[in-house]
């Protein structure tokens, strides 16, 4: 499975919902990634979602703990929040990665931690300004 996300310097994704950072380029990254693919939100993330409903032009799985967690194929994209990163990160093997080169003021959510290893860049977009903002796209596979 691929898993996408924005980090910020201390893996922090979220707060209250929402989104860390507004980056209008990584949003058009994250569609290009994402467009005509199969994606897997929890409820909270798509309640946080423009019109809290599902992206267009994705198939998109909702999972809550409310209902049994249907069968996800392997090429699924993971887009979050912090506890479906969690319930799928043993069959995650690579991450899509923006990673801002800052520290967000508030979160309460968090992705798992990568940078132990676990996981080597095999591709970097080198520095990107956005917003304010300088972040890197990193792609990395999971060690075998």
């Amino acid at each position: 499975m691929i898993a996408i996300a924005v980090v910020d310097k201390d893996l922090a994704i979220g707060n209250q919902g929402g989104l860390l950072f507004r980056l209008p380029e990584d949003l058009k990254h994250y569609k290009q990634e994402t467009l005509g693919r199969l994606i897997v939100m929890g409820r909270k993330t798509v309640e946080g979602l423009p019109g809290g409903r599902p992206l267009p032009g994705r198939t998109t799985v909702v999972i809550s703990r409310s209902v049994p967690l249907p069968d996800i194929p392997e090429d699924a994209i993971i887009c979050g929040g912090e506890s479906v990163y969690k319930l799928f990160w043993d069959r995650t093997d690579y991450l899509i990665m923006t990673e801002v080169d800052a520290k967000a003021e508030e979160a309460d959510a968090y992705f798992p931690e990568y940078r132990d290893g676990s996981f080597v860049c095999v591709k970097d977009s080198g520095p990107i300004e956005d917003n304010g903002y300088t972040y890197h796209i990193r792609e990395y596979k999971r060690n075998a």
